[in-house]
């Protein structure tokens, strides 16, 4: 085993005490993002020599996109790419885009395409972790960039050190305390030289006019600016990471329907009583998930409108009245003690295929973009739910009826679906007597496109409707004296 470059225990030292990689229990898998410049090249090369002093795991591929942007030139870092994987022996995944714009700057459609084909590359090859090699002047300049536009704490976090991108998939940047002069120290000394992409120096991008005045910066006001810009960027995380915790408290309060891209209410008085700080991120929370999540990115970027918006929720909450019409087909307004955001008309559902759901496990409902859990309920059970994602269901009513040998499944199955034209429920106090599940829910108030993917659970042998998430309980479901066993339902939105 050989002793490591200095550069490389540095990388390694900052990655473990950030838990980049490792978690109790993982093997991760890592993919290096390529793009031949030199921080990527610097990457490569000292997760290969790491890996050699059993400092992290060997990446298991790198990546790298060609975005079709800059003709010959863009063949070149492809085909450096190929070679420098090929001399340390990782497989190499080259992506071939041709970016369009679709309403987005260049840079930020060739940001989106990259990282879809850099999660695409990481499935094909198994890698559990996406390896990029952001570094300090790269937080630097960020989080000045921001600063410059207004950003709020959130803002001022810039790039975290590691991230999920999905539940089997995070980003890593084990470079994000190293300098840039360190990277090109390090190519050189490894006999490296790196592609350099001259867009990046073209004056119509921001970042690049702002990377040429960091020295003069530097020189006027603090000779340590990097290293400045650096530390309130993780003061800011810190804090935001405070706020997003509180903010989930708020939200687990206040939010009493959420159905992303067509769906959210708030009650008003508890988001009125509550800090402006945690009010503003829980009315940003709303605005998003009434865009949903294949929108929410973009109205994300529209920052300075975002911020107006939210603000003009703000006022709704605290006055308890108002109305506001936002691009995109999103209606907010206030009244009753609620604050409603409704899309309309709301995108059509992909599919409204059901789930099944036994009476000790979780189903994912993809159409109404919740999860609902059963479980037994061994305490006593509250007199009225205290959330209406909550239903406490007699357990043998629940179950499924006995078979044709009159014997009763040990573990019955649920069914999670949507509504269909004539389904009837017995609610709780009307003595048995159905109604419409359109009209129970028309009452209550819910607006057509709501009704659409609303999430209703039944029994698999027969069909009868036992719950109307966050509406309303069946009536035989009712825990009495004579029950012998409780189940516990309970819904959460991708909210």
């Amino acid at each position: 085993m050989t002793a490591a470059h200095p550069f490389v225990r540095a990388a390694a030292e900052s990655a473990a005490a950030r838990l980049l990689f490792s978690r109790p229990g993982e093997q991760p898998r890592l993919l290096v993002a390529l793009s031949g410049g030199p921080d990527s090249c610097a990457l490569l090369l000292a997760l290969c020599e790491g890996a050699d002093a059993a400092l992290w795991p060997r990446p298991v591929a790198a990546a790298h996109f060609h975005h079709g942007l800059r003709g010959e030139d863009a063949d070149e870092d492809a085909a450096f790419a190929a070679a420098l994987c090929a001399r340390l022996a990782v497989p190499c995944a080259i992506g071939l885009g041709s970016v369009r714009a679709r309403g987005r700057s260049p840079n930020a459609a060739a940001r989106t395409d990259r990282y879809e084909f850099l999660g695409e590359a990481a499935r094909e090859a198994g890698a559990d972790v996406i390896v990029t090699a952001h570094t300090a002047d790269d937080q630097a300049e960020t989080v000045l960039l921001r600063v410059l536009r207004g950003a709020s704490v959130d803002g001022l976090a810039a790039m975290p050190p590691v991230r999920d991108l999905t539940p089997d998939l995070r980003i890593a940047r084990p470079l994000l305390a190293l300098r840039r002069a360190d990277v090109e120290a390090y190519c050189r000394d490894r006999g490296v030289t790196p592609r350099r992409d001259p867009s990046n120096e073209k004056d119509r991008y921001a970042r690049a006019r702002l990377r040429r005045r960091l020295p003069e910066l530097a020189r006027d006001f603090n000779p340590r600016l990097t290293d400045a810009l650096v530390r309130l960027s993780e003061h800011a995380s810190a804090d935001a990471d405070l706020l997003g915790r509180l903010s989930d408290d708020l939200w687990q309060q206040a939010a009493k329907r959420c159905w992303p891209g067509i769906s959210v209410r708030l009650d008003a008085g508890i988001v009125a009583a509550a800090h402006s700080a945690l009010r503003r991120r829980v009315l940003l929370r709303a605005l998003l998930a009434a865009y949903g999540p294949s929108e929410s990115d973009g109205a994300r970027r529209e920052e300075a409108a975002t911020a107006a918006f939210v603000a003009r929720l703000e006022e709704s909450a605290l006055s308890g009245s108002g109305a506001l019409d936002l691009p995109g087909g999103v209606h907010a307004r206030a009244w009753a003690g609620l604050l409603a955001l409704e899309r309309s008309p709301a995108p059509a559902a992909v599919s409204l295929a059901a789930a099944s759901l036994s009476l000790s496990g979780v189903a994912r409902v993809t159409f109404a973009r919740l999860r609902v859990r059963a479980e037994d309920w061994p305490g006593p059970v509250p007199p009225l739910p205290p959330r209406a994602l909550e239903a406490y269901l007699d357990r043998d009513a629940a179950a499924e009826r006995p078979d044709g040998r009159g014997t009763m499944a040990t573990d019955p199955v649920l069914v999670v679906r949507a509504p269909r034209v004539g389904d009837r429920i017995a609610p709780l106090g009307m003595g048995g007597r159905t109604r419409l599940v359109r009209d129970v829910m028309a009452d209550a108030g819910w607006e057509i496109p709501t009704r659409a993917v609303a999430a209703l659970v039944t029994r698999a042998s027969d069909d009868a409707i036992l719950w109307v998430v966050g509406l309303a309980q069946s009536e035989e479901t009712r825990v009495s004296e004579k029950t012998r066993a409780v189940v516990r339902l309970s819904a959460d939105f991708d909210c």
